[in-house]
């Protein structure tokens, strides 16, 4: 789950899904925006166990991702207004952010929005306690 690349017949999946920090994070916007995909989605629910920096440090995560994802599905509700609020920064689409409580229900909403040859990248996972 750190940056396993596999591929289905209708998107490229990279699973980076035990991403903890800030600059792995750019590491996977990068190798994101380096596929030929057309189409970019990233689910995420934002960066964990940050105490008293979570809402600066997952403003500046959002809004790195809103440069690279066409589509950004946010994952549970610890840091969704956080991730909200970054997004709204930065003029996102509201119409291609979705809400879902878990990474499960995401990959079937993949399903659903994705195009053929879409790129898709997991970033970070909620551990179960905090579900």
């Amino acid at each position: 789950h750190r940056m396993e690349v596999t591929k289905s017949d209708k998107y490229t999946l990279i699973d980076n899904s035990f991403n903890t920090n800030l600059e792995a994070s750019n590491s996977s916007f990068a190798l994101l925006n380096s596929t030929s995909s057309v189409q970019k989605i990233i689910i995420t629910p934002g960066l964990i166990e940050l105490g008293k920096d979570a809402e600066r440090i997952n403003k500046e995560f959002i809004k790195n991702a809103g440069k690279f994802a066409n589509f950004i599905i946010i994952v549970g509700d610890l840091n969704k207004h956080y991730l909200r609020s970054g997004l709204s920064e930065i003029n996102f689409p509201k119409e291609k952010i979705f809400f879902v409580s878990s990474t499960n229900e995401a990959l079937n909403l993949i399903d659903q929005i994705a195009e053929k040859d879409s790129a898709v990248l997991i970033e970070n996972d909620l551990p179960d306690q905090y579900l």
